[in-house]
């Protein structure tokens, strides 16, 4: 895994933290619908949490910000801090704390009273972008269009820089362009296939020394894998989400049924899934073995012994598609489980700060989706996080399954002659 990978994953989980510790610490305003807007009418009074399709806020809130959405946009005020989730992102306000983002596109229009830390596909401090301290950019390209009033440090494949930074630059990316009016009141670092002379001349003014870090093969082969690894688990993730509202909302009886179970016997949900685990483990081996038999009765029963070529044909010819079926079924019940665990995970975390949040909602799945990702992208302990989260809640579905089928199998009709039941003549 890349730098720019790590940083990535340690932005958004550090947001999510930062996120759960206010909600414990101070008093809070929970929003969620498809369209949120504060308007410069309204004044809050504590921290913000707002969770929808389009989040705009033109008022002011006297707290933190906490937001998760597909496109956000802050033009009034906030006197703490903003954590931000979305695919597009705008700041044109003043925020007299830190901004903390993670999006596909981010652009800083407005006052940064602290620190920036930004992580997406694009970000862009424009002209009007000011920074009282330092800024950290992890993305694939960066532009820095305003002034900067700490260090500078960016990590991806492409920057363009014309603003002004009053703190060293560090900077390591494929292609790095700086123009006039560009100023950098510090010692310039870079780290580029190549050295870089740049032309102070035309407008460009740097200050302290620069110094080039030519980067190793190694690093160039990860540096050029990190943003399609990027976008793959953004995608895997999404496409999770769009999986999980099509499960809860076709199978609403299985879901509700199954996220119960899950809640309240988590421990007989997680041995059955252990169970339903290696009875998919078991199909898949007798799959492999059935096709090795076929694969041998082929052969033979061109030869001397056709007979038993012609048995072992038939046995796994019949084997074959029981076990295709086990062995799809678990390998569905097992991506099911994993989405069903993330609904869990978002409830436990909306709780905190609402006292009886809605269950199965879309929020929970995207919450629980999102943190998933970030434990399942952690080197080689992710792996057996994923595997736990699967086979945990594919064994709720299975005991909500099971359960379902119990409740809808018709009732026993009793001795002739009682109440209910069809009176003897």
């Amino acid at each position: 895994m890349s730098n720019y990978s790590k940083w990535l994953i340690t932005c958004i989980f550090a947001a999510c933290v930062v996120s759960l510790a206010s909600v414990v610490v101070t008093a809070a305003t929970f929003e969620k619908s498809e369209r949120i807007h504060i308007t410069n009418l309204h004044r809050l009074d504590d921290d913000l949490y707002a969770f929808g399709s389009y989040i705009t806020v033109d008022g002011q809130i006297d707290g933190d910000l906490i937001a998760g959405a597909y496109e956000i946009q802050t033009n009034g005020n906030t006197t703490g801090s903003q954590n931000i989730f979305s695919y597009t992102y705008r700041h044109s306000g003043k925020a007299l704390g830190a901004v903390r983002v993670f999006g596909y596109a981010v652009t800083i229009d407005g006052y940064v009273g602290r620190s920036l830390v930004a992580g997406g596909n694009s970000v862009r401090i424009g002209q009007g972008g000011i920074i009282e301290k330092d800024v950290a950019i992890w993305a694939n390209m960066a532009t820095v269009e305003g002034t900067i009033s700490g260090r500078l440090a960016f990590t991806g494949n492409t920057i363009y820089l014309s603003g002004f930074v009053n703190g060293q630059v560090d900077i390591e990316a494929a292609q790095i362009n700086i123009t006039a009016p560009a100023v950098i009141n510090g010692d310039f670092h870079y780290t580029a296939r190549e050295h870089i002379d740049f032309d102070t001349l035309s407008g460009v003014t740097i200050l302290g020394k620069t110094y080039w870090h030519e980067p190793s093969i190694d690093e160039d082969a990860e540096e050029s894998d990190t943003f399609p690894a990027v976008v793959l688990t953004t995608s895997k993730m999404l496409a999770a989400f769009l999986f999980g509202i099509i499960f809860i909302n076709f199978f609403k009886k299985y879901a509700v049924e199954s996220f119960a179970q899950l809640r309240s016997r988590f421990a007989v949900a997680a041995a059955s899934g252990f169970l339903g685990f290696f009875i998919v483990v078991l199909s898949l081996v007798i799959l492999v073995i059935a096709g090795v038999l076929f694969l041998a009765g082929w052969l033979l029963i061109r030869g001397d012994l056709a007979l038993l070529g012609a048995l072992i044909l038939i046995i796994s010819i019949l084997t074959m598609p029981i076990f295709s079926f086990a062995s799809v079924s678990g390998g569905l019940l097992l991506y099911s489980g994993k989405v069903l665990l993330a609904c869990l995970v978002g409830y436990w975390l909306i709780r905190i700060f609402k006292s009886n949040p809605t269950e199965l909602s879309k929020t929970q799945l995207f919450v629980g989706l999102v943190i998933l990702t970030v434990l399942f992208a952690l080197p080689y302990v992710g792996i057996v996080i994923y595997l736990l989260a699967s086979i945990i809640g594919a064994g709720s579905i299975i005991l909500g399954i099971k359960n379902c089928r119990r409740g809808s199998a018709a009732p026993d009709p009793g001795p002739p002659g009682e109440e209910g039941s069809p009176k003897a003549t």
